[in-house]
């Protein structure tokens, strides 16, 4: 995901104005998650499951 949804800017790593308005919806089949980001596995590019 490219934007965190908890958390918010690091100090001297991002700053931004851009941000979902809440957590990640996803869908699928039959099913629906809600998916919460952090800042920190957004900067590392971590793998984040649902």
């Amino acid at each position: 995901m490219p934007y965190s949804t908890d958390g918010g800017p690091v100090a001297g790593e991002t700053q931004f104005d851009t941000a979902p308005s809440g957590p990640y919806v996803l869908s699928y089949g039959d099913t629906t998650k809600e998916v919460k980001v952090s800042e920190e596995a957004v900067l590392k590019g971590e793998e984040v499951k649902a």
